[in-house]
C-alpha cells in the first residue's frame, strides 16, 4: 500500500522500526475491532465499580481499533513502536 498523505512519516516510522509491513488483513482489523467493541461495552457496565478498571478496558480499545486501522493498510507496530 502506498500513502500519500504522511508518506515521509510512515517510512520514518518503518525505518525507524517503530511499525513494520505485514500482509494487510481485513479479518485481522475485523477481529480486532470487534474485541475493541466488547471492552468498550464491559468499561461501561464496569464504570460506576472500577472506575480505573473501565480506564483500561477503554484504553486497550482505543489501542486496538489503532491496530486496525494499520492492520487493514499492511503496517503492525512493534514492541518499539
Amino acid at each position: 500500500m502506498t500513502w500519500a498523505r504522511g508518506r515521509e512519516v510512515i517510512q520514518r516510522l518503518i525505518d525507524d522500526g517503530h511499525v513494520e509491513r505485514v500482509e494487510a488483513s481485513t479479518g485481522v482489523a475485523h477481529r480486532l475491532l470487534r474485541d475493541a467493541e466488547a471492552h468498550v461495552r464491559l468499561a461501561n457496565l464496569g464504570l460506576e465499580d472500577d472506575p480505573a478498571g473501565a480506564l483500561q478496558l477503554s484504553y486497550d480499545a482505543a489501542r486496538k481499533a489503532s491496530a486496525a486501522l494499520l492492520a487493514v493498510q499492511g503496517l503492525r507496530a512493534t514492541t518499539r513502536g
